[in-house]
């Protein structure tokens, strides 16, 4: 880090700044500010280079087509760290290009008069500009940015493992594309079929993550047709009193009725746990998924 030694500095021992002095505090700020957004720019994956334009935030269009609206920002470009304003464009011909453009800070600033009254312009105000050009014109075109996309990925660690690592398929609770275990089971969805009695029963969902469409149909009086749309083979379903059409063994407070090899499931539902049936009465059923 470049740092000024000043303790030999005293009231009578001055020091009088040289311009390498000035040029010194200076390299010293953009080459730290420089450190700081190539950790950031790095630790996202990019292999850094000098002449590419690093989005560090915003400069983002949400215009479309040859309509751009881009909004202000900040760029990492060879070194130092540009603010961007924002601009406005209508492409015709030419493309979006990013410059560096110099203005001056002109209160009680620019310009200074020197000792030999010469006069000139030294506070500089450096930005990058985005404008309308012929592509390759200008540091980069828009279309090359590079944005700084901060998003932390999903991580798991195995167990007994010591690296985490990102999985391929989805994390999401409702959607996970892996299982926790060699056995794994997920409620996939709960239903009440009420209006029994109906020809087409209605089917009120209070847990369908994966959004199944589920339909039911009357065959006869407690018999019902439940259509779920799943097109693998390892599922069941689960209600209280439930059996199989054609069976004449009494239900149990809590069976369940195996769904493999079937794109839906004809049952019997009783509300009760002996033999007789009480029909058409509204019940509620869950669909697993198992590996």
């Amino acid at each position: 880090m470049r740092i000024l030694d000043v303790s030999a500095i005293t009231d009578s021992k001055q020091f009088f700044p040289k311009q390498g002095t000035l040029q010194f505090l200076q390299d010293a700020y953009k080459e730290q500010l420089n450190n700081l957004a190539q950790s950031i720019i790095q630790g996202l994956g990019n292999t850094y280079s000098a002449s590419v334009a690093y989005v560090l935030w915003g400069c983002v269009n949400t215009g479309s087509g040859s309509n751009y609206i881009i909004g202000a920002g900040a760029i990492l470009y060879n070194g130092e760290i540009y603010s961007v304003p924002s601009v406005s464009l209508t492409a015709s011909g030419n493309v979006p290009v990013a410059n560096i453009v110099t203005a001056q800070y002109t209160v009680n600033a620019d310009p200074i008069t020197y000792s030999d009254s010469t006069t000139g312009n030294i506070h500089n105000i450096r930005t990058i500009t985005i404008g309308l050009a012929t592509s390759g014109s200008g540091i980069s075109d828009y279309s090359n940015f590079v944005f700084a996309t901060y998003v932390t990925p999903s991580q798991v660690l195995l167990k007994g493992g010591t690296t985490a690592f990102t999985p391929s398929l989805s994390t999401d609770p409702a959607n996970k594309g892996y299982v926790d275990a060699a056995v794994g089971v997920k409620c996939i969805f709960v239903g009440t079929l009420t209006s029994p009695a109906s020809s087409t029963p209605t089917i009120t969902a209070s847990y369908n993550p994966l959004g199944l469409i589920v339909t039911a149909a009357r065959t006869t009086s407690g018999n019902y047709t439940i259509t779920h749309g799943l097109s693998s083979t390892n599922y069941f379903v689960m209600a209280n009193g439930l059996r199989e059409l054609g069976t004449t063994s009494s239900p149990y407070s809590a069976s369940y009725v195996s769904l493999d090899d079937f794109l839906a499931l004809t049952f019997q539902v009783y509300t009760g746990t002996g033999s007789t049936p009480r029909t058409d009465e509204p019940f509620t059923f869950q669909i697993f998924t198992h590996s």
